[in-house]
């Protein structure tokens, strides 16, 4: 990618996130002109237990993941960060460690902006505590309400959930494939994959999905997001 297209694909990333909202556009310039493309053409770790980060990133295509064991010493994906979704914030504005691997899926790339540019474009615009803040609320707050719903669910519901959490925060209609294996939902929902298998037949069935090799295609994102959400309202 030439520097040009990588400032430019940083200035869109920036104005996805609340996080900038309302940055005065000198800063979005000066900030876009510290940003570094990274690309892993295999499963990578990122950042390793015990490290803090030096970096914010933006996931411009593939997947990120944390990475665990469970008792019985299956490998699980605990978290995932799709496309169009960002990462490190709470790691940037403290001092705090991760606890797993954070891993880069094969093909995944970050527009990464270095925790030290972040910084000094917070001395300038302290604004940018208060949105972090704001938006770590809303994720928490969403991360309580999934916990809320999740066990009112029936199974193919939860894996209609998952699949929604995986999407771009903003994208609400339209098409859209999303690159994704069984054995990825499986391990996020800790269901067996003949059981994910059987959940993801009865979602094809109500033509909410298609399944292809390691993708799913959605076919109407905003169908699916009413499916997955319907419990909420109870």
């Amino acid at each position: 990618m030439d520097q040009r297209t990588l400032v430019s694909e940083a200035r869109r990333a920036i104005a996805s996130s609340p996080v900038f909202e309302g940055m005065p556009e000198t800063l979005v310039e000066t900030l876009a002109d510290t940003a570094i493309f990274e690309r892993y053409d295999s499963p990578s770790v990122v950042i390793r237990a015990g490290e803090s980060t030096s970096f914010a990133r933006y996931v411009r295509t593939g997947y990120g993941f944390l990475r665990g064991e469970s008792k019985d010493g299956r490998e699980l994906q605990l978290a995932r960060t799709g496309e169009g979704q960002w990462f490190g914030w709470v790691l940037v504005f403290s001092p705090l460690k991760v606890e797993k691997d954070h891993w880069a899926s094969a093909g995944t790339e970050y527009i990464a902006f270095p925790k030290s540019a972040l910084l000094e474009i917070a001395e300038a615009w302290p604004q940018i505590y208060h949105n972090a803040f704001l938006d770590t609320g809303r994720m928490v707050q969403g991360i309580l309400r999934w916990v809320w719903t999740f066990h009112l669910s029936s199974d193919d519901e939860k894996v209609a959930k998952l699949i929604v959490q995986m999407l771009p925060p903003k994208l609400r209609k339209g098409r859209y494939c999303l690159t994704c294996s069984q054995a990825d939902l499986a391990s996020l929902c800790g269901f067996g994959r003949q059981a994910v298998n059987r959940h993801l037949t009865v979602l094809e069935e109500k033509s909410l999905i298609v399944r292809a090799y390691r993708k799913i295609e959605i076919p109407d994102v905003e169908r699916l997001r009413a499916y997955a959400d319907r419990d909420e309202l109870i």
